[in-house]
């Protein structure tokens, strides 16, 4: 499937951010297509959007690091699915008007189903990339209401495949934990190096810093 392509990205993200995609949030509303055309300001965008979900990773990643060390992926799943939202509510709350997301086109939390427009950017890339030759940028395309979105890729690595690659390699218990926690699951199957999804950073109108 076109999903479990390959890429390379740019400034990589560490693992256990990466791992963060199991808990996500509410992709946020529809954005068009239109990317931005000053390149100051283009590039102002995207460093504050690495600093923005830098930060969310940095307080996601502190509590699942620790969660996998003592008890494994079913442990991670409980600490996502009960600190991931207030964490990441909480982090918004500090960015001025900035706000962090997570959406895929095969997300495990149905509240983050991507939008028209973060449908397009994610397939757009898959479609460019089909034999991974291409580099995976993040892009800056128009928001709603003249504001502005970046999306971060999010790829997969070996630690995400814990719970997000083949369910035939799951434990019992990991397979009992997701049927509980995400009954309507669909965020399995990657491969190591394939798009697990994006990070969604929005900023209001004229905004790249607080």
């Amino acid at each position: 499937m076109k999903q479990q392509m390959k890429f390379y990205g740019i400034g990589g993200i560490a693992a256990v951010g990466l791992f963060l995609s199991s808990c996500e949030s509410d992709s946020g509303k529809a954005s068009t297509e239109k990317p931005s055309t000053d390149k100051g300001e283009h590039e102002e965008f995207l460093a504050r959007a690495d600093e923005a979900s830098g930060l969310l990773m940095k307080r996601l990643g502190t509590q699942l690091k620790s969660a996998l060390k003592a008890g494994g992926p079913e442990s991670a799943l409980q600490v996502c699915q009960q600190v991931g939202q207030p964490l990441t509510d909480a982090t918004n709350q500090e960015l001025g008007g900035v706000t962090v997301t997570r959406t895929a086109l095969k997300v495990r939390n149905p509240k983050n189903e991507p939008n028209e427009s973060d449908r397009k950017v994610m397939e757009a890339w898959l479609q460019k990339n089909e034999d991974g030759s291409m580099l995976l940028k993040s892009e800056v395309v128009q928001g709603p209401k003249g504001g502005t979105v970046v999306y971060k890729p999010i790829l997969t690595q070996q630690v995400c495949l814990k719970c997000h690659g083949d369910p035939a390699t799951f434990s019992p218990e990991l397979k009992a934990s997701l049927n509980q926690l995400y009954p309507n699951d669909q965020a399995t199957g990657f491969t190591e190096g394939s798009l697990r999804g994006v990070f969604k950073i929005t900023f209001p109108p004229n905004k790249p810093t607080k």
